[in-house]
């Protein structure tokens, strides 16, 4: 809420909270751990972004980032990272197609309500530029459940994903939505939807890991092709 002080204070809590607690259990077998562990690792990260020492943010971030290999926190750390690095940079990922191109990467999660609410947006945008070739692709990924929360095989959930695509995402009929888990990583989806507009050289011009409003992705996509 802005208060850097009272945010120290949390951290230093948080750091010492969740450093007793990894000595007897693993992140892998406590989600609630895992997401503490994350959310220590970005507010640290935050806090020296926010007092002009981001070459330290960033050192931070690249170090825990070889130190995780859990989703839920590498994803995170590598969000983290690219919110301070990824703009005016080349694309982490090129799907096909995407050569020479302007693209609006969707990533998106079948269990994600804020996608869905998203999807009509994404829907108007793709229609309103079409005549520019913008290009959208809407890459996902498994987390090994169905939306009951039900554990699933790979195939069981491409069927779910697919189901899912179909029923709330009619209006982007025609997108291409591969499964792609190296991609999610590498755009650090680990929050959904997340956005990133990649102008036709390659490189990212905006980097967002939340929903946009129609006229706020509009402004930042007529900045890139004028």
């Amino acid at each position: 809420m802005g208060n850097r002080d009272q945010a120290h204070v949390y951290l230093e809590r948080a750091k010492k909270l969740t450093g007793d607690l990894v000595k007897t259990i693993r992140p892998e077998d406590d989600y609630d751990l895992a997401i503490a562990l994350g959310a220590v690792i970005e507010v640290e990260a935050k806090l020296l972004a926010g007092q002009g020492a981001t070459d330290k943010a960033v050192a931070l971030l690249q170090s825990e980032l070889n130190h995780w290999t859990l989703w839920d926190i590498h994803a995170r750390i590598q969000k983290d990272l690219n919110m301070l690095t990824l703009e005016g940079k080349p694309a982490p990922v090129v799907e096909p197609g995407m050569s020479g191109k302007p693209v609006l990467l969707f990533l998106w999660g079948h269990w994600c309500s804020d996608c869905t609410d998203q999807a009509p947006v994404m829907a108007r945008i793709r229609q309103r530029y079409a005549a520019k070739d913008l290009l959208v692709l809407a890459p996902t990924r498994r987390r090994g459940t169905l939306n009951s929360g039900q554990t699933a095989a790979p195939a069981e959930e491409d069927l779910e994903i697919e189901r899912v695509w179909k029923e709330s995402y009619s209006g982007l009929a025609g997108v291409s939505h591969p499964v792609d888990q190296a991609a999610m990583l590498a755009y650090g989806v680990s929050s959904t939807p997340t956005l990133v507009l990649i102008d036709r050289a390659g490189i990212v011009r905006l980097y967002c890991p939340f929903r946009l409003s129609e006229s706020a992705l509009a402004r930042r996509i007529d900045a890139m092709l004028h």
